[in-house]
């Protein structure tokens, strides 16, 4: 079945409603984890594809940490805790220790 932009648009909305439930700001939060956890608050420089391949994978686990904070005293959130083992073994096969 074909469905029109407003069924779209409806279906991402409640998406949303049911995301911002469980994640509630993390994404007003994540920018400022994600500077200050660099030392001096100093972003990476990315000189290769790998660099940013390991950064991206590196966001990706700290997104999972940040969600999983938000959700720490309600019993945790699996979802993101699985993520973040999935992430973590991605991260550690793309680690070329020099």
């Amino acid at each position: 079945m074909n469905k029109n932009a407003t069924d779209i648009l409806k279906e991402a909305f409640e998406t949303h409603q049911q995301r911002a439930s469980v994640y509630g700001d993390n994404y007003k939060r994540f920018g400022k984890v994600f500077i200050n956890i660099f030392p001096d608050s100093k972003l990476p420089e990315i000189k290769t594809v790998e660099d940013a391949n390991r950064l991206q994978l590196f966001m990706q686990l700290l997104n999972k940490m940040t969600r999983y904070a938000e959700n720490l005293t309600k019993g945790g959130h699996q979802d993101s805790a699985r993520d973040m083992i999935v992430y973590a073994a991605l991260l550690e096969e793309m680690t070329d220790e020099k």
